[in-house]
């Protein structure tokens, strides 16, 4: 006996392809937009190791020079790492020596069981120890995007006035 097939069959097995297409579809195309937003986030990682590599560079280049002039210098780094450039600002500071809490009444003209002796006073006006402040930054732009990184120190100045 042969049987006949329903020609409505043909017809959800149809559209059963074509739903179970779509549905694998979309998940193909989650899928690789996963991988294609992990793969700019690895991008965007290594470029801020490598720019934080950079930046410490050019911190030990600024620190190894005897004297650094104030004010901002920028500049680009060799042919592997065209994409980064650096920005350098250097300026003086400038801070007074501090009096010990328990003493600073007495040079305020506050109460106090003792007066300052001549010794407390000319430690009180002791010169300023200057400061060279050196900052650093690493720019670099990735998808249109700008990023930076940056560090800042401050180093004594021996040689000059006020130290």
């Amino acid at each position: 006996m042969i049987r006949r097939r329903n020609r409505t069959a043909y017809g959800y097995i149809l559209v059963e392809v074509v739903v179970s297409m779509v549905v694998f579809s979309i998940g193909v195309v989650s899928v690789m937009r996963t991988f294609s937003v992990g793969a700019h986030a690895r991008g965007i990682a290594q470029d801020y190791t490598v720019a934080g590599f950079l930046c410490q560079k050019v911190m030990n280049e600024s620190r190894a020079e005897p004297s650094l002039e104030e004010g901002t210098e920028e500049g680009r780094f060799e042919e592997e790492f065209a994409r980064f450039r650096w920005v350098r600002t250097v300026e003086l500071i400038k801070v007074q020596p501090g009096v010990p809490p328990g003493e600073q009444e007495a040079f305020t003209g506050g109460e106090s069981p003792r007066r300052p002796r001549r010794r407390d006073l000319q430690k009180a006006r002791q010169k300023p120890i200057t400061f060279e402040r050196i900052l650093v930054t690493v720019l670099w732009q990735r998808k249109g995007a700008e990023y930076t990184v940056t560090l800042e120190t401050l180093i004594p100045v021996l040689d000059r006035e006020g130290f």
